[in-house]
C-alpha cells in the first residue's frame, strides 16, 4: 500500500484567535488547521505526507489583490485604468489584518486598532512582530485618520 493521497483542505480564515466580549480569547479555523495537520502527520508517520491545507483570506497576498481589482471595478469609465495612491486595511490582528497590508505593499497601508486581537497589556505602542503603518485606538479614530491623511495629501497635490 502506497503513502496515503491528501485531498485539499481550504480555510477561509487563518486567524488562530479572536476576540469578542467573552473575557478570554476564542480559537478560530486557524488553531483547528494546526490541529489538523498535527493528526494528519501522526496518522500518515513513515508515509512522507503532508497535508494540503490552502490558505485563503487575510494575509495570504491573492486577497489583497482580489480586494484590488474589486475596489477598481468600482471606479467610474473616465477613471478606467487610474492607479491608488492608498488603501488603507484597517484591522485589530498584526498577524493578519498588517501584516497581509505590509506584505501586499504600496499602494496598501496598515492600520491597526486597539479593540481586538491587538490589545497590549504592556504599553506597546505597536505589534513588534508585524507594525503597522500607523496604531490608534478604535475604528472611528482609523476613518478620521484615513480622511486627515488624504487631505493632506490632496493639500500637496
Amino acid at each position: 500500500m502506497g503513502p496515503p493521497r491528501s485531498l485539499p483542505i481550504f480555510f477561509s480564515n487563518p486567524d488562530f484567535t479572536y476576540v469578542d466580549t467573552f473575557v478570554h480569547p476564542r480559537i478560530t479555523s486557524g488553531a483547528f488547521r494546526i490541529c489538523l495537520e498535527a493528526l494528519y502527520r501522526e496518522a500518515t508517520v513513515g508515509h512522507d505526507a503532508q497535508m494540503s491545507a490552502v490558505r485563503i483570506g487575510k494575509p495570504e497576498a491573492p486577497t489583497y489583490a482580489f480586494a484590488e481589482r474589486v475596489l477598481a471595478s468600482q471606479l467610474p469609465d473616465a477613471l478606467a485604468g487610474a492607479r491608488f495612491n492608498a488603501i488603507y486595511a484597517i484591522g485589530d490582528n498584526p498577524l493578519s489584518d498588517v501584516c497581509g497590508a505590509n506584505a501586499a505593499g504600496p499602494p496598501w497601508r496598515s492600520i491597526l486598532v486597539r479593540t481586538g486581537v491587538f490589545a497590549p497589556h504592556d504599553g506597546a505602542a505597536n505589534d513588534a512582530t508585524h507594525p503597522a503603518a500607523h496604531v490608534v485606538d478604535d475604528v472611528a479614530a482609523a476613518i478620521a485618520l484615513v480622511f486627515e491623511l488624504e487631505a493632506s495629501a490632496l493639500s500637496r497635490a
